[in-house]
């Protein structure tokens, strides 16, 4: 057993601990204590490995994206801001490039890229990194608090927990940090899989799998009462229903709430009148061919005509009000029970973790503990897809960093 002192340890060798390190003012001897041996494992994995850095647009905007948390990330967000990620990694090397949908990918296509800059940078700065020190318990003994990790004790003057959710526990990603918090007095937001997708109770559609919807509705029923609605782009797969618009709501669903999906995006009621306005006087024209205009695929539409209970190849004039009812009911009502949310191990990223009202968010500190800071995954945020997560991540993990030497409130 060996003993250490340090200025500072961060606890988790990711994007916002990685981050949070790269902030600390010049000085202090900081040490990042990372449970694994290789550091950033779950940022290798991000957009498929091509790592979807954040997203174009206005940093103001961003705050819509981490659903009723995004007030409190507000001065994360502006302390370190996307054209501020970006500028930091190009300094360091890295070239990017924007997609039309606004995401922002290294141009190697390669989140090891990211990793190894973030690894060189921290050599540079003589930041130590201590790999397969697992962090057992967190002490404070006058004033100083004392890290047991690996079978080695580290002693420091401030503290950084960044070590992440429950997502990919394969990459580490256990809840350790909620465990850590919660001895040492804070609340936790019970832990749930986001950025998951749907497994309904019925697939109909399955053999659909890969189609997609460019834009879709969603309206989420719990009890006979509606309590979300959203839309976007939406993907059939095997086992259910993933894509941007399932993904990013995860967080508002739970088994047992019934799903409402409109693939057609407009109201009912004038999907209706449009079918029967295009079979009037066109009795022989084939039913598929008065759906045309849905802008959904062919299979897709002609899919939904027969969970209508009708023969897409079937004579228009055949149709009655109940059966023009059942197609509009199934472009534009499309119910499904869920079954189940993806869990941890297929989850994007965790929602839940350290409780917000506890955290100040001007500085990332404990208002619980003087000295100990929280950054990323770790805290009750999670944001959509395309960026958001790691944007969060690297904006908190730099406002704990410049923040860890700010003198403490009395």
């Amino acid at each position: 057993m060996e003993r250490h002192r340090f200025d500072v340890a961060i606890i988790g060798a990711g994007p916002a601990g990685l981050m949070a390190a790269l902030h600390i003012p010049a000085g202090p001897t900081a040490v990042v204590l990372e449970k694994g041996a290789r550091p950033g494992r779950k940022l290798l994995l991000t957009g498929a490995g091509q790592c979807n850095l954040t997203a174009a647009g206005d940093i103001g905007d961003f705050e819509h994206c981490y659903g009723d948390h995004g007030r409190w990330l507000r001065p994360a967000l502006r302390n370190l801001s996307n054209r501020d990620l970006i500028t930091f990694f190009e300094r360091r090397g890295v070239a990017f490039s924007c997609t039309p949908e606004g995401k922002y990918f290294p141009k190697s296509l390669r989140s090891a890229e990211i990793v190894e800059t973030l690894l060189a940078d921290l050599r540079r700065r003589g930041i130590a990194l201590h790999r397969d020190r697992p962090v057992e318990r967190i002490g404070v003994v006058d004033d100083r608090f004392v890290v047991h990790g690996g079978g080695d004790i580290y002693e420091a003057a401030a503290i950084i927990i960044a070590t992440g959710g429950k997502s990919y526990p394969q990459t580490g990603s256990t809840g350790d940090g909620q465990r850590l918090a919660t001895a040492l007095g804070h609340t936790i937001v019970p832990l749930k899989a986001a950025l998951a997708p749907v497994t309904p109770a019925e697939h109909p559609l399955a053999p659909l799998a890969g189609n997609s919807c460019e834009e879709a509705l969603l309206t989420v029923m719990r009890d006979g009462k509606k309590v979300h609605a959203a839309a976007g782009p939406l993907l059939i797969t095997h086992t259910g229903f993933s894509g941007p618009l399932i993904l990013d709501n995860a967080r508002r669903m739970e088994p047992g709430d019934t799903l409402c999906l409109a693939f057609a995006t407009v109201r009912r009621e004038e999907f209706l009148r449009d079918l029967i306005d295009a079979s009037r006087g066109r009795g022989a024209i084939a039913v598929k061919n008065i759906v045309k205009d849905a802008g959904l695929t062919k299979n897709l539409r002609e899919a939904l005509i027969r969970h209508a209970g009708i023969d897409p190849d079937g004579r228009a004039a055949e149709l009655t009000r109940d059966r023009f009812a059942a197609l509009a009911d199934a472009f534009c009502a499309f119910a499904i029970t869920i079954k189940t949310l993806g869990g941890f191990e297929t989850a994007m990223a965790t929602s839940g973790g350290v409780a917000l009202t506890e955290v100040d968010p001007k500085t990332m500190m404990s208002k619980l503990v003087p000295g100990l800071f929280f950054a990323g995954e770790v805290l009750d945020i999670d944001g959509d897809t395309g960026g958001y997560n790691l944007q969060a991540a690297f904006s908190t993990g730099a406002l704990a960093g410049r923040s860890v030497l700010l003198p403490r409130p009395v």
